[in-house]
């Protein structure tokens, strides 16, 4: 079938009026408690990223960067971490990175593209890591 020919189709989905809300239930704060989270705490959080601005922003904003899987939202990142480090979490900003390509000779390759996650933890409140060896 050539492009010129093919028919685009949109299709309307529409809900009920009695349907429940869409999204994971919670419990009243409007935030998505413990329960509602598919996966492990542990899978979403691959490792906390240790760089001289991480590091340098963990002591003057109380904030800790985390290689996340890709495909976290921020809500399962909040409960990841407190539930791993058992800390309280303020905000999570999240940042997307598209993999680079890179040659072997002739052959092209391509890195896998991930995602970063910084979080600022309340008041009172610290995450130890083991820095430097």
């Amino acid at each position: 079938m050539s492009a010129s020919r093919r028919l685009d189709v949109m299709v309307r989905v529409e809900r009920s009026r009695s349907a429940p809300p869409l999204g994971p239930p919670t419990d009243g704060s409007g935030l998505a408690g413990p329960s509602t989270m598919t996966r492990a705490a542990r899978e979403i959080l691959i490792r906390p990223l240790m760089t001289e601005k991480s590091m340098r922003q963990k002591e003057e904003q109380n904030t800790v960067a985390f290689k996340v899987r890709p495909d976290a939202n921020k809500v399962e990142i909040r409960v990841a971490v407190e539930a791993v480090f058992n800390v309280k979490v303020a905000s999570v900003r999240t940042a997307s990175f598209e993999g680079k390509l890179k040659r072997m000779g002739r052959f092209e390759g391509r890195r896998a593209n991930w995602k970063k996650a910084i979080v600022k933890l309340q008041p009172g409140h610290k995450i130890e890591l083991v820095e430097g060896a």
